[in-house]
């Protein structure tokens, strides 16, 4: 005992300790994954492989959603594309390519928003009760076509120029 111990001091090569230390570097990480495995989310799961996929439609919107909604496809008609339009009437070159394209983006937003607000409208079937707003979306319909035909014009005029 006494010379292990003296051994030991002097920095002579220890097995027993070589031994302890391989196992414990190979243990403490593998206890660790175990313990990690066991209280971290499931990798994956079967519960919702049975399960059927049901398609839930959505509810009808109410009176100010649909007004908030129109406010805004508003909005980005008047304030964006049918400004960009007016500016591009006026310039030339790039400046007019540049504010065609805003226009145009502008105009298929304000058309995108006005059709999903029209089909989730009509997909819930309160189509009686906001029929002033479904005009007004249709004339907003007929305004962005109008603007998406002058912008059409206005690119064929410039790249013509």
């Amino acid at each position: 005992m006494k010379r292990a111990r003296r051994a030991r001091l002097t920095g002579a090569f220890d097995t027993t300790d070589l031994v302890v230390g391989l196992i414990v570097a190979v243990a403490i990480p593998l206890v660790a994954k175990i313990l990690i495995g066991m209280a971290g989310p499931p990798t994956h799961s079967t519960m919702g492989a049975f399960q059927e996929k049901v398609e839930i439609p959505p509810p009808p919107p109410d009176a100010e959603e649909v007004a908030e909604r129109l406010a805004y496809a508003r909005r980005i008609c008047t304030e964006n594309a049918l400004t960009f339009l007016s500016r591009a009437r006026q310039a030339t070159g790039w400046e007019q390519k540049e504010l065609l394209d805003w226009s145009r983006r502008s105009l298929d937003a304000v058309k995108r928003e006005v059709t999903n607000l029209e089909f989730l409208i009509s997909s819930t079937g309160v189509k009686q009760r906001f029929s002033r707003e479904l005009a007004e979306m249709k004339e907003m319909e007929q305004t962005v076509d109008r603007g998406l035909m002058e912008v059409k014009e206005l690119d064929l005029l410039g790249v013509l120029k």
